[in-house]
């Protein structure tokens, strides 16, 4: 190797000071047979990354592509100094030996007229010398077989004969429009394909689903593998994954959610976890309930979204609804911080309705038959799903959903209350599902979260079946428990149900207390759990089948938690 003596001394002095170092390479490493004969490498078809960007990092990537090449052309005599190094301040060292080639008329490169591995007791190289007027091309490569990682190629000139400075094409703000449009082309053919399923996947989800490498492939062939690609391509596509189409996916599933309803695409989503509502509390209302003002005028405006467009007395109003019942329910949109009230009524075998923003009677959807039209809440910048990969706007933070670090300013947080009714709009109830006195806590603090496994409960075993639940977002314990589910089993009685928490509490939800055909809960409140327990984690539900001769499977398991801050 060309290292010079001063070099072999900084080396010396790294390895006395306990620096990583080449000598800390395995001794039965497999080294590239070629490490120390370096005049192949240009016949080896190396990747060309087009004109060396001078005082600018050129980052590659060591995959299944081994041989990295950038070419330098000098109009005269010139000072160059091509280095290799991290692409991040933090990046892993990465055992690289560079070349440097002179192109030959009629000779094609040749040898290498430079070379180095393991400069100044690093992993990396470094060559510096005088060079004339010609093309010239340097060559990076792993020092071994097994090498991988992502490395950069830096380069300085000093002289009449370096070239004019190359800006590099900035790296883009946003997604690029070409992986962009593919991403959308999937999304948009997704969504008119006659199997897609509105009910079971939700705009952002598809848009997260579209932005796939398979599906941006074409594109990223047709844009990164040219001479010069630009520097959100990266090495290679699996680079490219974790880097720029990361900040495709958020950027792509944030405008999906920027267009979406918070009410969702049905009135059944309300309920959901699909959209960013609490649903704080629900009433069914009958002719001769109280109602204010405001409410009389929002249940009149609801059921005209019927065919009874005529109605203008609360009377008229129950008198044309299925069985004379109007459906209430106070929404907290977490993602914007404001109160809704919805109102659904029955009209033969439909739902109708609107939505209102608490104390209006100018509604911000419709509901017809079941579908919502007309929205004109979209959803806001908290309670989106939120990861390292997927910050959060502004200056929320991440926890599993994205937070405003703003305290609640309603004047009744922590104060005592017996239920919903009691807190401000702003807050739920925490600590009163079975009775007596709960706090008031901000309303984000609760969330719904749902699955529907399918799965199969063994006949007579005792392992039985599980289904989990992943809960992100909320605070850090939990207070109050309710489940929803559905369990298929000719013979409930023979089950026992229970549900464990993420701190390992395992409860009984249910004991065999059951005839029929099916096991069906909604909103049961499950004691067992301390209220001092982690909330954010996997929670599991496990069915267990205690006798012969019956088999069944868990459909639908669904939690609404509360939580408060410890």
């Amino acid at each position: 190797m060309m290292t010079s003596r001063w070099s072999r001394i900084s080396l010396a002095l790294a390895l006395v000071a306990g620096c990583a170092s080449p000598l800390d390479k395995a001794p039965d490493e497999e080294i590239d047979p070629d490490v120390d004969d370096l005049s192949a490498d240009s016949l080896r078809s190396p990747r060309l990354h087009g004109e060396l960007v001078i005082g600018a990092p050129n980052p590659a990537e060591i995959g299944p592509q081994r041989y990295h090449a950038w070419e330098l052309v000098l109009s005269g005599d010139a000072t160059v100094a091509l280095f290799t190094g991290p692409q991040a301040a933090e990046g892993p060292s990465v055992d690289t030996v560079l070349a440097l080639y002179r192109w030959q008329t009629g000779r094609g490169w040749g040898a290498a007229i430079a070379r180095n591995d393991d400069h100044g007791g690093s992993l990396f190289s470094r060559v510096e010398l005088g060079l004339g007027e010609g093309r010239y091309r340097a060559i990076v490569r792993g020092y071994s077989i097994h090498t991988r990682g992502p490395f950069a190629l830096f380069g300085t000139c000093e002289g009449a004969g370096c070239p004019a400075r190359v800006e590099p094409e900035p790296e883009p703000s946003g997604c690029h429009p070409s992986f962009a449009a593919a991403i959308r082309r999937c999304f948009d053919d997704a969504q008119g394909d006659v199997d897609f399923d509105p009910w079971t996947t939700s705009d952002a989800e598809l848009m997260r689903q579209c932005a796939d490498v398979e599906v941006v492939a074409p594109a990223w062939d047709a844009l990164c593998l040219v001479d010069s690609p630009p520097a959100l391509c990266g090495a290679d596509l699996e680079a490219f994954h974790a880097g720029h189409l990361a900040l495709c996916r958020h950027q792509l599933v944030g405008e999906a959610l920027d267009a979406t309803c918070v009410f969702g695409r049905f009135y059944r989503q309300s309920f959901g976890p699909e959209v960013p509502l609490v649903v704080r509390w629900q009433r069914t209302l009958r002719h001769g309930d109280a109602l204010d003002a405001t409410e009389a005028a929002q249940v009149i405006r609801a059921v005209r979204e019927t065919a009874h467009d005529h109605v203008t007395t609360l009377e008229e109003a129950f008198a044309v609804v299925d069985e004379g019942i109007v459906h209430q329910t106070s929404f907290w949109d977490a993602s914007n911080r404001r109160a809704f009230v919805a109102y659904e009524v029955g009209a033969g075998d439909n739902s109708f309705g609107a939505y209102f923003p608490v104390g209006s009677a100018e509604p911000v959807a419709r509901i017809v038959d079941a579908d919502i039209y007309d929205c004109a809440v979209r959803w806001g910048d908290e309670r989106r799903a939120c990861n390292d990969a997927e910050p959060c706007r502004g200056e929320l933070y991440c926890n599993g959903r994205c937070l405003s670090r703003a305290r609640e300013t309603a004047p009744d947080v922590s104060a005592s209350c017996a239920d919903d009714h009691g807190c401000s709009e702003s807050l739920v109830c925490a600590g009163a599902a079975f009775g007596g006195e709960g706090l008031c806590e901000p309303a984000w603090m609760r969330g719904r979260f749902v699955t529907e496994p399918s799965q199969r409960i063994p006949d007579a075993s005792a392992a039985g079946a599980t289904a989990t639940l992943r809960v992100t977002g909320l605070a850090s314990v939990s207070t109050d428990v309710r489940i929803d589910l559905y369990v298929a089993h000719p013979r409930p009685a023979d089950l026992l149900v229970t549900l464990t928490n993420p701190a390992g509490t395992e409860a009984v939800v249910f004991d065999g207390a059951s005839g029929g055909g099916e096991l069906y809960l909604r909103g049961v409140a499950v004691r067992g759990f301390p209220g001092d327990e982690s909330v954010n984690g996997e929670w599991t539900l496990r069915a267990v089948d205690r006798a012969r001769g019956s088999v069944g499977s868990i459909e639908r398991f669904g939690l609404e938690l509360t939580s408060r801050w410890d």
